[in-house]
């Protein structure tokens, strides 16, 4: 803390503690790295979508994985935007994200590998890379997950929530009797988890996403054949016996 008050002549300062908490939030990063099967689940929102209603809503700016079939073409040229029509069913758009924070095998928090730990920070940040991905085109997205959960919702405030709910989640053992996520029924819901997670009902969700090793950690690998400079000497052999003294002629003294 510093100051020149009143005449800007001298300056005082004063070291003082003033402890804050710090939230580090997950990494974002695009998605684009996932396979064909798993982006899928952007045109499968879309059909959800248009079955439950293609009643005509409004006009809004064409974003990246709209149809051009609906660019608007004479507002398009007035406004020199690229204008779409929006349809009620996309008007009201949800997203539900749901994420397995329990760890897999029976371990905990104080007894997991530090491999097993960043597998499950894996599936942290894609639950939230997956989120700005929804977000960033429209739809309205919530997380849950076991313990916890944020309500659908959109624009960057909804981000900034939904990424500092991630990053204070506690990883649960399997002694928390916790129930895990379900997907919502008026939302298009899918799921992050591990491997080797074993939870039940995932055919449930539209999507499931998974991260980490399928078996447990990886076998011992085997010890080096020993090489020859390594084998120990053989004893020497005992020395062959003297042969026989030769028998003295007959009628030698």
């Amino acid at each position: 803390l510093a100051t020149k008050y009143p005449f800007a002549l001298f300056r005082k300062s004063r070291d003082i503690a003033a402890p804050a908490e710090v939230i580090v939030f997950p990494r974002v990063s695009e998605v684009g790295h996932l396979t064909a099967d798993q982006m899928a689940a952007g045109e499968g929102l879309r059909s959800h979508e248009r079955a439950r209603g293609d009643e005509f809503h409004g006009l809004r700016e064409f974003r990246s994985g709209d149809d051009p079939r609906d660019i608007h073409w004479k507002v398009t040229a007035k406004l020199g935007r690229t204008m779409v029509r929006e349809y009620e069913g996309e008007a009201v758009r949800r997203v539900v994200v749901g994420l397995d924070n329990r760890l897999p095998g029976g371990d905990d928090a104080d007894t997991a590998g530090p491999e097993l730990l960043d597998e499950m920070e894996t599936a942290v940040e894609l639950t939230a890379s997956l989120a700005r991905h929804f977000l960033e085109r429209g739809y309205a997205v919530g997380i849950a997950a076991r313990g916890g959960g944020v309500d659908p919702g959109a624009g960057p405030a909804q981000l900034w929530r939904l990424l500092r709910f991630l990053a204070v989640l506690r990883f649960l053992s399997a002694e928390d009797r916790v129930p895990p996520p379900v997907p919502e029924p008026d939302a298009y819901s899918v799921l992050v988890l591990h491997r080797r997670a074993g939870l039940a009902g995932v055919g449930r969700f539209a999507r499931v996403f998974q991260v980490g090793q399928a078996g447990g950690p990886p076998p011992a690998p085997p010890l080096p054949a020993p090489s020859a400079a390594d084998a120990p000497e053989a004893a020497p052999a005992d020395p062959p016996p003297a042969p026989p003294a030769p028998a003295a002629p007959p009628g030698a003294a």
